[in-house]
């Protein structure tokens, strides 16, 4: 999946001879994405494409611009899924304990991990502030969308 054009962002472009400057995402017609192109040797030219990034089809100035693959998008855990005994750290700390047990009992609705040192953390603060250590790297502390 690839990224949604972003207002004031620089995109290369796929012939290689440029950079686009986006200005702006909501002209109403087909190619609704309309920039700047700066070519290798410093010209600019209006540029136009639609919301894929393919250029205007009448522009000179061709050459599609390539977008950035996105993010992928995380949920988090269900009580099934959390992995007990893994390795978890804090993103902003980079220190790492262990996930001890998952819980859904004490708080209905809030289900929680302890982890070691008896610090409490509900599911959904393991996604934001903490990575988990699983198939020799560091991922989310949740499920890819």
């Amino acid at each position: 999946m690839k990224k949604q054009i972003e207002v004031g962002c620089i995109y290369p472009t796929q012939d290689g001879h440029g950079e686009v400057q986006i200005l702006c995402t909501d002209l109403t017609e087909g190619f609704s994405v309309l920039g700047i192109r700066t070519d290798k040797h410093g010209g600019k030219h209006l540029y136009r494409c639609n919301s894929a990034g393919k250029c205007h089809y009448e522009s000179i100035y061709g050459g599609d611009l390539i977008l950035p693959d996105a993010e992928p998008e995380y949920r988090a855990w269900t009580f099934d899924e959390v992995p007990v005994g893994a390795i978890i750290r804090r993103k902003e700390f980079n220190s790492k304990g262990v996930i001890l047990a998952a819980e859904d009992l004490n708080n209905p609705g809030v289900p929680q991990i302890l982890l070691g040192g008896a610090i409490w953390i509900t599911y959904q603060k393991a996604l934001e502030k903490y990575e988990v250590f699983q198939d020799g790297t560091w991922q989310p502390c949740g499920v890819q969308l």
